[in-house]
């Protein structure tokens, strides 16, 4: 394999993880230290990989409903052994997730109504202006 696609999976693959590492919460300097880069690679390997993931998909608002999705998976994860004790400070907090995710997802989309609307003929509008009847 040549040095340079070595390199590019490398490259790669520590773009994935400090986007992983991102959506856990982790601020730029902390994905630097753990990855061995300086915050500012940090930066711009989660921005990349964010730019990536839009230009294969062509939807940028799809990046940040997945960064979002999988920070409530952890967040979910983190407070269910809680709600399953009965905790109910937990189970409020559960429910805001839930909700948050429901929002996310457009879940909870209003339901859709039929609109009839009725109006006057434009012929009998014009006749009354003219002070004919329409007839």
């Amino acid at each position: 394999m040549p040095a340079g696609k070595g390199q590019a999976e490398r490259i790669a693959l520590r773009r994935r993880e400090a986007l992983r590492l991102r959506a856990m919460g982790q601020k730029y300097a902390e994905i630097g230290e753990a990855l061995g880069v300086s915050e500012a690679t940090a930066w711009r390997d989660c921005t990349g990989e964010l730019k990536r993931t839009r230009d294969e998909t062509g939807e940028a608002a799809e990046e940040v409903r997945v960064l979002e999705l999988e920070r409530l998976d952890i967040a979910t994860k983190g407070v269910m052994p809680k709600v399953l004790e009965g905790d109910e400070r937990a189970t409020d907090v559960m429910l805001r997730i839930q909700a948050r995710r429901a929002k996310l997802l457009g879940l909870d989309s209003p339901d859709r109504q039929q609109v009839e609307v009725t109006g006057i003929d434009p012929r009998e509008l014009l006749a009354a202006r003219l002070g004919r009847d329409s007839g």
